[in-house]
This record gives C-alpha cells, structure tokens and sequence, in this order.
C-alpha cells in the first residue's frame, strides 16, 4: 500500500486499493430477479433490490458486462466492464423494481472501416455485483447480434 493508502501493488501494478462502489453501510441488501432483455444494441437489465437490514440504507445497483475471454481471446473479448448503475434509497424490508439500461457504446468496438462503433455477435455474460470482480451477484448470459451504432 502506498503512503496515501490510495493504490497497492498487485503483479507489478498499481491498481486501486478500493474498486468503485466500495463502502460500508448499516443495513444489508439482496438483488432477485434478474432479468436481461436485448432487442438490438438496447439491453436492459431487470430485477428487485431488497433491504434486507434493519436500517434504511442506498444500494448502488452496477451491471458489469463481459465477453468471451479477456486474455487471448478474440479481439472483441472484454473482462467485467461497468455498463450500467442506478442509487436505490430504501427502508428497512422495502423491495423495489429497477431497470436498467445499458450503454450500446460500452458493449462496441470502434469499427474504423464502417466509421462508427460495433457491437460484435456473441455471448456476453451480465451480472449484478459491487465492483468488477464480485462473483456473489447474480448473473446471465445473453446473446447479441453484431450491429453497427450509428
């Protein structure tokens, strides 16, 4: 860690001590539900967050996204990229819908050849987590078509 206990060293990087998101809270919350609809480039993701706490308490709801294998992968590949993020406010037992939209330009790679961004056909997996690497969200895989954004 350095002095300012900003970053730590891991394999010869500097990465952030704290991912985004990161925080304590008094309460505790669930997300159920989860639901991802894709109708071209327009993914939305659906579902319930609960506080299941005590105490009334935000929940800052993220979507990351990835696709195919980040290392070595086709070069369309990505790891867990934050697509999407909603702050839900609830009191202590309260459940509420959310949906979420994704960014199309987050999904795509700029196609120089066609002058604009381009989502690449394939599966990519969706998941509900506290920052990029969390596994305990829940998760989904969709499959999308290859579209150009214009």
């Amino acid at each position: 860690m350095t002095p300012h206990g900003s970053t730590v060293e891991k394999s010869g990087q500097l990465v952030p001590a704290y991912p985004f998101g990161w925080g304590l809270s008094y309460t505790t919350f669930a997300f159920s539900g989860l639901t991802v609809t894709a109708h071209g480039p327009d993914v939305r993701v659906a579902g319930t967050v609960t506080n299941t706490g005590s105490r009334a308490g935000a929940f800052l709801a993220q979507v990351y996204v990835s696709r195919g294998m980040p290392v070595g992968g086709d070069t369309d590949d990505f790891g867990p990229r934050l697509a999407a993020f909603e702050k839900v406010h609830l009191e202590p037992g309260e459940s509420l819908p959310v949906v979420l939209h994704l960014e199309p330009r987050l999904l795509a790679r700029w196609d120089a050849d066609a002058g604009a961004f381009g989502i690449a056909g394939g599966t990519y997996q969706v998941r509900i987590g506290a920052h990029p690497h969390d596994e305990d969200g829940p998760a989904q895989t969709t499959r999308l078509q290859p579209d150009l954004l214009r």
